[in-house]
C-alpha cells in the first residue's frame, strides 16, 4: 500500500494536474475558471490546464480549452474507422447521416498516435464519410493513409471569427433544455408551455392531484435555460482566453432532422449521461 506524506498531500492540492475534489475546485476558482456542474472534474482539469498554460488569445488555446471542457461528449461520439482514400473514411457500423456532416472531427492515427482536427463535408453513396481536402486555420487538409485504422471523434461545436467577435456555435441538441414561463427580468412568455400550478394532494380529481402535463395542465415548472448559472460560468471562463477587445457570442445550430449525436446538458446534469437517450429509471425494491 502506497501512502504519501502530509507535505506531499498539501503540495498536490496546489497543483492543477494533481488536486482532487474540493481542492481542485478551489484552485480552479482561484485562477478564474469556476467549474460548471455539467462538466466533470477530469474534463474541466483538461480545460483549465489548456487555458492556463496555452497561448491565450490564440485559436489553438481556445480550441484545446473547448476540447477539454466537452471531453465526455467527444468520447461518447468516438468511433473506429478505416481510410478508403486520402479523404474517405469507412465508419464501420456507424450509419453516416446529415448530422455527421459539417462538423469538426478529431482523428487519431492508431499507428503513429498523432491526432489532428479535420472537417467533414459529405458522404458517399456507400455511406463513407468525406473530409475536406483543403486545409484552413481551423482544420487540416485531409491526408489519410489508405487502409490504415483511425479513431474518429465528432465535436459538438464549430468556431467562427468576425472582426472582434468570436462565435461559439454549439449543437442545438447539446444545449436543448425545457423553456420556462419564468424568464429573466420578468419578461413576457414567448410561446413557452404554461407554468406550474399548486397541486391539491387531497383532491378527488386526478388532474388536480397529479397534474396533466400532456393536456390542459397543471404543467411542470422549468427555468429559463439562458439564465442558467452554469452557462454563465462557462462563458466567463471562455472570455478569459480572448484578447482584449474581442468578445464571445453564443449560437446554437440544428445540424439536421436526423437523430442527435449528443445528449443535452440538461440530461448530463440530471442523469450524468452524454447520450441523447435518458437512462431507464431504477425503482427501489425490498428484494
Amino acid at each position: 500500500m502506497f501512502t504519501i506524506s502530509k507535505i506531499d498531500e498539501v503540495r498536490n492540492e496546489t497543483l492543477l494536474n494533481k488536486a482532487q475534489g474540493n481542492a481542485f475546485n478551489r484552485l480552479a476558482d482561484y485562477y478564474g475558471f469556476t467549474r460548471p456542474q455539467f462538466i466533470s472534474e477530469e474534463a474541466w482539469r483538461k480545460a483549465v490546464i489548456a487555458g492556463m498554460y496555452g497561448a491565450r488569445g490564440t485559436l489553438g488555446c481556445v480550441f484545446e480549452f473547448l476540447l477539454g471542457a466537452f471531453d465526455e461528449w467527444v468520447k461518447f461520439a468516438t468511433f473506429e474507422a478505416q481510410a478508403m482514400g486520402l479523404n474517405i473514411l469507412n465508419m464501420g457500423d456507424l450509419t453516416v447521416s446529415c448530422t455527421h456532416i459539417g462538423r469538426y472531427v478529431k482523428i487519431k492515427d492508431l499507428v503513429t498516435g498523432v491526432s489532428k482536427i479535420y472537417y467533414t463535408v459529405d458522404s458517399t453513396n456507400l455511406g463513407y464519410l468525406v473530409l475536406n481536402p483543403i486545409g484552413t486555420s481551423y482544420w487540416n487538409a485531409a491526408d489519410l493513409v489508405t487502409g490504415r485504422q483511425y479513431e474518429v471523434s465528432f465535436l459538438p461545436f464549430i468556431l467562427q471569427e468576425y472582426g472582434c467577435e468570436f462565435r461559439f456555435i454549439a449543437d442545438r441538441d447539446l444545449v436543448n433544455a425545457p423553456a420556462s414561463y419564468l424568464r429573466n427580468n420578468a419578461e413576457q412568455r414567448q410561446n413557452e408551455p404554461y407554468g406550474a400550478h399548486v397541486l391539491d394532494l387531497f383532491a378527488e380529481t386526478a388532474e388536480e392531484r397529479f397534474g396533466d402535463p400532456l393536456g390542459d395542465g397543471a404543467m411542470p415548472l422549468y427555468f429559463d435555460s439562458a439564465g442558467d448559472l452554469d452557462a454563465r460560468l462557462f462563458f466567463n471562463s471562455l472570455s478569459l482566453l480572448l484578447v482584449s477587445g474581442v468578445h464571445e457570442t453564443f449560437t446554437s445550430l440544428k445540424w439536421c432532422d436526423a437523430d442527435s449525436i449528443f445528449g443535452s446538458l440538461a440530461l448530463k446534469k440530471k442523469y450524468g449521461v452524454t447520450s441523447p437517450t435518458a437512462p431507464d429509471l431504477i425503482y427501489p425494491s425490498r428484494d
